[in-house]
């Protein structure tokens, strides 16, 4: 867990707050292999009430791996990753639920669904903008 705090330490506009969570597994039918954040930005499209969630993928518990996936009511899934490729020590952690709203305006703005870096980046660019 180290680990993730300190590569989430420079998200300073995100206001982050790691989190462990248990992930369940549904291909959405339009997934695309290695195409995490645009697979559950599709899903959330076309599943309202879903929320687009930004952490990491723990791969054998170790090595994080940037990754999306998404809220339906209390129970989080990804839209991207085989459940029979995954082991019993992979581990999801939660940075950020992004809201609706956030989202669309990013995917509006860039034309692709967001990561943890350039979210964090465009909201520095809003901040700055407000101050000017």
């Amino acid at each position: 867990m180290s680990i993730i705090n300190h590569m989430v330490s420079n998200l300073h506009y995100l206001g982050t707050k790691v989190e462990e969570v248990k992930v369940k597994y549904k291909k959405h039918p339009q997934s695309q292999p290695k195409q995490c954040f645009n697979n559950a930005w599709r899903h959330v499209i076309d599943h309202p009430g879903s929320t687009y969630v930004l952490g990491y993928y723990m791969y054998m518990g170790q090595i994080p791996i940037e990754h999306a996936w998404v809220k339906e009511g209390n129970g989080y899934l990804d839209v991207t990753l085989d459940e029979k490729k995954i082991k019993s020590s992979d581990a999801y952690m939660k940075v950020i639920e992004v809201p609706r709203e956030l989202l669309d305006e990013y995917v509006n703005a860039k034309q692709h669904a967001p990561d943890l870096f350039a979210l964090n980046r465009f909201l520095g660019d809003k901040s700055k903008k407000r101050r000017s």
